[in-house]
C-alpha cells in the first residue's frame, strides 16, 4: 500500500519551481568559478608574454648579455614551480 498523500497541481509547480531556482543558483556559482579560473590562467599567460616580449627586446641591445642576465636571475627567485610569491 502507498500511504502517500496526493500531491495537487500547485504544489507540485512550486516544487518545480524551487528545483529550477535551486539548479539556477548553483550553475551560477559554477559558471562563475569557472570563469574566476580561465581569467586567471588569461592573466598568467599574458604576464608571461609581456615578460617574454622583454626579454626579446633586451637581448636585441649590444650588451645584451648583462642586461638579459638582470633580468632574468630575479625570476627564479620569485616563483616556485609557476606560482609567484609576493
Amino acid at each position: 500500500m502507498n500511504n502517500r498523500l496526493p500531491q495537487t497541481i500547485s504544489t507540485l509547480i512550486w516544487r518545480s519551481v524551487a528545483q529550477a531556482i535551486i539548479l539556477a543558483v548553483l550553475i551560477g556559482f559554477f559558471l562563475s568559478f569557472i570563469y574566476g579560473l580561465l581569467s586567471n590562467y588569461k592573466q598568467k599567460h599574458q604576464h608571461i608574454d609581456q615578460i617574454a616580449t622583454l626579454l626579446t627586446t633586451s637581448a636585441s641591445t649590444a650588451d645584451s648579455a648583462d642586461i638579459v642576465a638582470e633580468q632574468v636571475i630575479p625570476i627564479p627567485k620569485n616563483t616556485i614551480s609557476g606560482v609567484k610569491l609576493v
